[in-house]
């Protein structure tokens, strides 16, 4: 990787933030100056589901699975799907169910079989989804004669710890952390931002940057909206638009990752080896906060003072690359988060912008190409949470 004329500004710290400016600090040059405005608003859940391809991103950095399970990560080899008061209910696993024969993928064969009538559960011919459903767990086999190498496992992952360990190995590196608030982005004559305005102890700091990646928060203003981007809003086809989290530290008895279909909309809840979070996903026309957090309380026996209410907006920017910024992460979109979450879209864009990052002056051919990758990553998850809806 080649050097950049002047320093990589990232803004937002966060998990999203943090394993930006690691992944950035490992592939650029040392002399590279890389610097982190960590501002106050991050808003990221206790702990997340990531797939298993995180483990590969993080492997490339020097960070071991061990690294991640001693950062309070569990492994999952599922995510139970279920309808309240209903009798559907299934684990959808992070391997391949069946397998091929004449070449013909095994979904065709369970197609064929439903069609003549026969009696067949789909997820019987997934070790990893039946082992989830009796609450058992094994590392994969590395024979490959075994059943038990077809089992692949995801994580998920205590942002705290795991955003401390990426922040503190980031600084060690030489990574720059400013902590403050942006106050006003500051352009060149050619649209480029050329430095951001920040507000440090109350004092004004100019950050001057040659190439600018947002990963911020719910409140933050992301860049590319400055040079000519708008947030499109995707709620005719995720219709959620608020949220009630509540985390516990107490851990519980099994590692449990479900989504469950409400009256009110979606029930996701995500443990890791000591956190628990548990989120109400709805659309506040039907339903407001108040009576989303009485469900909460009531169901789980938690005091209402302790959950959290955040406004969603499903949706994406039209334009995620644009003259020397790029939106990574929450200031690129939101399309809720059931079987992954925002990190797994953080680690699709740093690895795609690596690939194309600019060597030259003028970067509009490789910006279309990232905007262009990134929207049909986009439309791909769109449409696999819009088939949980359909279910």
């Amino acid at each position: 990787m080649t050097m950049n004329k002047g320093p990589i500004i990232i803004l937002g710290g966060g998990l999203a933030g943090w394993t930006a400016a690691h992944w950035l600090r490992n592939f650029f040059p040392a002399q590279q100056s890389i610097i982190v405005i960590e501002r106050g608003d991050n808003d990221d859940p206790a702990c997340i589901n990531v797939t298993p391809a995180a483990a590969g991103f993080f492997r490339d950095q020097g960070i071991s699975e061990h690294d991640l399970i001693a950062q309070g990560a569990s492994r999952v080899l599922a995510t139970q799907y279920s309808t309240e008061n209903s009798g559907i209910n299934f684990f959808l696993p992070f391997s391949p169910t069946g397998f091929q024969l004449n070449h013909i993928p095994f979904h065709h064969y369970a197609i064929m079989a439903r069609e003549k009538g026969m009696a067949m559960n789909y997820q019987d011919y997934s070790l990893s989804a039946l082992a989830s459903s009796r609450g058992k767990f094994r590392l994969p086999s590395k024979e490959d004669s075994s059943v038990f190498s077809t089992l692949t496992h995801g994580y998920t992952l205590d942002t705290v710890k795991l955003t401390g360990y990426l922040k503190q190995l980031s600084v060690d590196s030489g990574v720059v952390c400013i902590v403050g608030d942006l106050k006003e982005v500051i352009h060149a004559t050619n649209g480029d931002v050329q430095s951001l305005l920040v507000l440090v102890d109350g004092q004004e700091q100019k950050v001057e940057g040659s190439f600018f990646v947002d990963t911020g928060g719910k409140s933050s203003s992301s860049l590319p909206s400055l040079v000519n981007s708008t947030y499109h809003s995707n709620q005719h086809v995720l219709p959620v638009n608020c949220q009630i989290t509540y985390s516990s530290s107490r851990g519980a008895s099994e590692i449990v990752n479900s989504i469950v279909a409400v009256e009110m909309g979606w029930l996701i809840t995500r443990t890791s080896v000591d956190t628990q979070v548990i989120q109400l996903q709805f659309n506040d026309n039907f339903f407001s906060a108040d009576t989303a957090i009485k469900y909460i309380s009531l169901k789980f026996g938690i005091s209402e003072s302790e959950c959290v209410v955040t406004q969603l907006q499903p949706g994406r920017q039209s334009c995620f690359w644009s003259k020397n910024c790029v939106a990574i992460g929450k200031a690129a979109g939101y399309l809720q988060e059931f079987s992954f979450s925002f990190l797994s879209l953080v680690q699709s864009g740093l690895a795609r912008l690596l690939t194309l990052f600019p060597r030259a002056e003028d970067n509009t051919t490789l910006a279309q190409e990232y905007n262009r990758l990134t929207h049909l990553e986009y439309d791909w998850i769109e449409d696999f949470h819009s088939l949980a809806y359909r279910l």
